[in-house]
């Protein structure tokens, strides 16, 4: 029931879970692979057969992708090549891809996070001008930490006083609190998931995966900020 009932994404946000979805089709097919998005799509992202086509649309204006057809609750949409290669390059359309401005802002915003503000800076730079596989593991892994570290005081700050000693803990007493909601609890998951695969099999961990698992831990930042309580 949380799932149906979860708040809808933003325009931004759905455009991002467009071209990842489709190039997580595309990376195990082809670019002549048409990828279906139906309710399940519309209930992992609250939004409506309008929201969606609406942002499939703007992706399709811009070249990311093309519209092969469009009727009630289903969509089927075909990746370009200019999705792939930003999808690669960026973890979304370029567009859509929160800047270092963007997120210094939202993090700004939040009074509880100002002590993660110049570390969160630094990785964020760092992330920005990464090209290899080897600068990108390094990001994630100092941002994992510090996902870590803001959990752990929102949860202190929302009356816990359990001892989590890593983020799996964590995110299970979140849950049991019902704080955050299923797809914050996702986010974090693949954050937790993440890390375990980055420690087994980094070597084989492709660039598009290390780019998109970094702006999912850049992005749950200000959302973990949104559920502090407020003074």
């Amino acid at each position: 029931m949380a799932l149906l009932r979860r708040p809808r994404l933003s325009d931004r946000e759905i455009r991002r879970f467009i071209a990842r979805r489709i190039y997580q089709v595309y990376s195990r097919s082809t670019l002549e692979q048409i990828v279906s998005f139906d309710s399940f799509d519309l209930q992992l992202t609250g939004a409506s057969p309008t929201d969606m086509l609406r942002n499939a649309q703007l992706l399709a204006a811009e070249g990311y992708l093309s519209i092969k057809r469009a009727d009630g609750n289903d969509l089927e949409l075909k990746a370009t090549a200019r999705l792939v290669r930003e999808v690669e390059r960026y973890g979304a359309a370029k567009e859509d891809v929160v800047t270092e401005r963007d997120h210094l802002q939202a993090v700004a915003a939040y009074p509880n996070l100002r002590k993660y503000q110049e570390p969160l800076q630094l990785e964020y730079q760092r992330y920005a001008v990464a090209l290899t596989d080897t600068e990108l593991e390094s990001v994630f892994k100092a941002i994992a930490p510090i996902l870590e570290a803001i959990v752990k005081d929102l949860l202190r700050a929302l009356g816990s006083t359990q001892q989590h000693a890593t983020l799996g803990p964590a995110i299970a007493d979140l849950q049991i609190r019902g704080i955050g909601g299923i797809a914050l609890l996702s986010q974090l998951n693949h954050v937790l998931r993440f890390g375990r695969d980055l420690s087994l099999h980094g070597a084989s961990i492709p660039t598009t995966v290390l780019r998109i698992a970094c702006e999912n831990a850049f992005e749950l930042v200000p959302q973990l900020g949104a559920l502090f309580p407020r003074d």
